[in-house]
């Protein structure tokens, strides 16, 4: 079960990590449907078949952090807009 959370925790932040902040919050779906994927393959040959992996929130923990993290939200979408 310990092993089937840490893939579960790395294969995400693995996944999250190639998305900008908006994309994960717009897009959850896309991440879910990566995610089960590559859950799936990595524990299969332990005999567990993943049926659904799902984030169903998401957010940072820190208040700084998610201050920061609008501030840069709301910069690149200014700079998209001027585009």
């Amino acid at each position: 079960r310990a092993g089937i959370r840490s893939v579960g925790t790395s294969s995400l932040r693995s996944i999250v990590g190639q998305f900008e902040y908006d994309q994960i919050i717009g897009d959850r779906n896309r991440i879910n449907k990566e995610w089960l994927l590559v859950v799936g393959n990595s524990i299969e040959h332990w005999g567990v078949q993943t049926m659904k992996a799902e984030i169903q929130s998401f957010g940072p923990l820190d208040a700084s952090v998610a201050k920061t993290l609008e501030k840069q939200m709301d910069a690149e979408r200014d700079r998209r807009q001027q585009e």
